[in-house]
């Protein structure tokens, strides 16, 4: 008998049984087979790319905890094999009665292991016998372990993901679930279901990580919407609590410290397993949308730096460790340019963040800065794409206007530009995938995001009576009006997808509340599709946080009349205005762009950030008149 590779095998065993008590049965279990394992599977999503990277994302925790398992059987398996090959005549053929060779000790090590049973071959004295015996039973009791071990973590991992919905639910972002939940006086109500129903469930989850580290490894498929970042954006949510609201608004500092608590234990667990929270501390964030709210906050850049930083950067360690990115928590809120944070400490709930439409800002009243977002406009030329390409920029907005005219976009890129502002010209045919595609590139690359798209291009067509409307005219306005937006629209969501923008379609009264201006059938259709489609992808955007919307104008003074193609049957008359009649609100006197584009500005902001699918009119209620 080979008493070295007996012994090997002995040891090879009650290691493996150790790392599989420690695992199962301890707190904190997680031994040295199980932590190499981990985090070598860990490496693996982060090597991946794109449809991959979120594949292999999603299946980490299963994936980690299959191997784990199959693991320690393969390796007790193993052992028992060495142990049966220190003596080459232990094992015989039970019919033959002839020694087994090296394949067959190992077949025979599995079939006793996992069935309890000899099958062909059999232990050739009573020492082996006894050691069968022990074989059988270990395999007993260690598979059966691995199965209560297996059920426990796999009900803890949907908790981590119920959880996560459960923080979601409060809002995307710090400033979202304050903004939710600010009654006018304080957040209450925000206070209360923290503590009736997230910290309950975050202290048994923490209870559950202590016991199970591999929970760490079940990350969701999108990094955005795991546990890491709703988190920490809860938990930034409470930091400006903290900081940046005073008192009376605030809640008192001993609910906030039991608030903070659980979070603080749930970094602790975290960070004596397989995570090492280190990174840097994140920027402050600007608070803007909470003053444009009316919420009294101050500016405390100093307690996010010193008093809360350590909290913070562990936040981000967790965030980064689980493959997302603080923008996830933050959803791309304003920062301030460094060394430029307002040095008044003075409630600033009055503040204008928003230049006038004219271009200068409201005297007396303070500016600050505002986000550097990128907007793309088709028909940005002229009409309503100018004025809302003008509306956004003077809020700050880097402007990308599209159109066919290259002259006509180069002067409101100027007159943008003369303002101090952002702008670039692209000149883009509607029915040009290749044109489009390369303009929304040349707008990525040069500003490294899109935030917003106005899908506004498009004309009247011709208009005329169903037996003069030639088929070339009609496929003429459904191409430019229905599959141009369209194009624009599915060539830009790749990038709004990273932003959690917002997309806003020039749609008509004609044809969704209003059919009765003769002629404008191809018109009236295109249009008709067009909300179609919003309330269509509003559903599937959603996904990614990006926001559809349309906006249907009534008249409005625009030179929309010079692309209509007119074609009246003899003894009519065919007006192209669109709709006829008189305006409730203004009489005869007609929109002007510059109201669509102040629309346009609403649903690009994170004012409407719950706001999809929806289609406004916006005609003074004469599509109502009209019909």
């Amino acid at each position: 008998m080979d008493y070295l590779q007996l012994a090997f095998g002995i040891a090879t065993i009650l290691l493996t049984s150790a790392d599989i008590f420690f695992t199962v049965l301890f707190p904190q279990g997680a031994g040295p087979l199980t932590t190499v394992l981990t985090r070598a599977l860990s490496y693996i999503p982060r090597t991946l790319q794109g449809r991959w990277e979120s594949t292999a994302r999603r299946m980490l925790g299963g994936t980690s905890l299959i191997t784990i398992v199959v693991c320690w059987i393969a390796i007790l398996w193993w052992g028992w094999w060495i142990i049966f090959g220190a003596d080459p005549n232990g094992i015989v053929n039970s019919s033959e009665e002839t020694a087994a060779d090296s394949w067959e000790r190992l077949y025979f090590t599995g079939y006793m292991f996992f069935t309890l049973g000899l099958g062909d071959y059999v232990p050739e004295n009573n020492f082996w016998r006894v050691v069968t015996t022990l074989g059988s039973s270990c395999g007993l009791f260690f598979m059966t372990l691995s199965i209560t071990y297996l059920m426990p973590v796999l009900g803890a991992a949907i908790e981590k993901y119920q959880l996560s919905d459960l923080i979601a639910n409060l809002g995307s972002t710090p400033e979202e679930i304050l903004l939710l939940h600010w009654d006018g006086e304080g957040f209450e109500r925000l206070v209360s279901r923290i503590d009736n129903v997230i910290w309950p469930q975050l202290q048994l989850h923490s209870q559950r990580h202590l016991a199970y580290p591999i929970l760490h490894q079940f990350l969701d498929r999108d990094s955005s919407r795991s546990l890491a970042v709703r988190l920490s954006a809860l938990n930034e949510a409470l930091t400006i609590l903290e900081v940046a609201v005073p008192a009376p608004a605030k809640p008192q500092r001993s609910v906030m410290t039991t608030l903070f608590r659980a979070v603080d234990d749930y970094l602790a667990i975290l960070e004596s397993e397989f995570t090492t929270l280190e990174a840097d501390c994140p920027p402050e964030p600007s608070l803007m949308r909470l003053r444009e709210s009316q919420i009294p906050v101050l500016w405390t850049a100093d307690r996010y730096t010193s008093q809360l930083a350590q909290r913070r950067a562990k936040l981000r360690a967790f965030v980064q460790d689980s493959g997302g990115e603080w923008d996830h928590v933050t959803g791309h809120w304003t920062l301030y340019p460094p060394g430029s944070p307002p040095k008044s400490q003075e409630y600033m709930c009055d503040v204008s963040y928003s230049l006038q439409y004219q271009g200068h800002a409201r005297k007396g009243v303070t500016q600050m800065p505002v986000d550097k977002k990128v907007a793309f406009l088709t028909g940005g030329s002229s009409g309503i794409g100018r004025a809302a390409a003008i509306r956004l920029a003077a809020n700050g907005w880097r402007v990308a206007v599209s159109g066919r005219t290259e002259s006509e976009l180069v002067a409101v890129r100027e007159e943008i530009e003369e303002q101090g502002n952002d702008a670039l010209a692209v000149v883009a045919d509607l029915q040009d995938e290749k044109a489009l595609q390369d303009g929304i590139t040349r707008v990525v690359q040069k500003w490294g995001r899109l935030d917003t798209v106005f899908a506004n291009g498009g004309i009247n067509g011709t208009w005329t009576d169903l037996e003069n409307l030639s088929i070339d005219d009609w496929d003429k306005t459904l191409s430019i009006n229905l599959r141009g937006t369209f194009l624009t629209v599915k060539l830009a969501y790749p990038h709004l997808k990273k932003t959690g923008g917002s997309v806003i379609v020039t749609s008509s009264v004609n044809g969704t509340r209003m059919f009765s201006n003769q002629g404008a059938t191809a018109y009236a259709v295109s249009k008709a599709g067009q909300v179609a489609m919003v309330k269509m992808l509003a559903i599937e955007l959603a996904r990614h946080k990006v926001r559809i919307n349309a906006v249907c104008p009534g008249a409005i003074d625009t030179e929309i009349e010079d692309n209509t193609e007119r074609e009246m049957p003899k003894g009519e008359r065919m007006r192209v205005e669109f709709p006829e009649g008189k305006i409730p609100l203004t009489g005869t006197r007609k929109g002007r762009p510059q109201q669509i584009a102040d629309l346009v500005h609403f649903l690009a902001s994170e004012k409407s950030s719950h706001i999809t699918g929806s289609v406004i009119h916006i005609d003074g209620a004469q599509s109502l008149l009209q019909g």
